[in-house]
């Protein structure tokens, strides 16, 4: 004859079993839960993501690879000059060091008054991913830049 099993909850009323599965009827309190550092890996290799202290994820950009170097200058002062359309991460522009007044740096807005102004040999980093949307001008006809964008 088996072992008859009785199972009763804290109240003392019998706990139904239904094939092998023990029926509970409960409530479960959860709160917050703490855990410690989390490791996200990417599926094929060893990289992992990292969070900071201050709760920001850490990111590690590739390293850029290409370079492109280039001068431009301005025909007339007022008149804007786009830098080119060259896909990057940044681009680094220096006033030539023969100019003899500002290049203004900017957007498609900047004038030869408006803008970043750059003496000769200033220069000025952007973080952009696009050269095309930096554009110059200058307050003496014919001076230029030179600049450098990584991709």
């Amino acid at each position: 004859m088996p072992n008859e099993v009785v199972i009763k909850d804290v109240d003392g009323n019998k706990t139904a079993i239904v094939g092998d599965r023990l029926k509970v009827d409960a409530n479960l309190t959860v709160q917050d839960i703490e855990i410690g550092a989390v490791e996200i890996k990417d599926h094929d290799g060893e990289d992992r993501a990292e969070v900071n202290s201050n709760n920001s994820l850490k990111t590690i950009e590739e390293v850029p690879t290409t370079l492109v170097m280039a001068q431009t200058s301005t025909v007339t002062a007022g008149t804007r000059v786009q830098l080119g359309t060259n896909t990057c991460q940044s681009v680094t522009i220096k006033a030539l060091v023969g100019n003899t007044g500002i290049m203004y740096i900017g957007d498609v807005t900047v004038d030869s008054t408006n803008g970043f102004e750059l003496s000769s040999g200033d220069s000025i980093s952007l973080a952009v991913n696009n050269s095309d949307v930096v554009y110059i001008d200058s307050s003496v006809n014919a001076e230029g830049v030179s600049f450098i964008l990584v991709n």
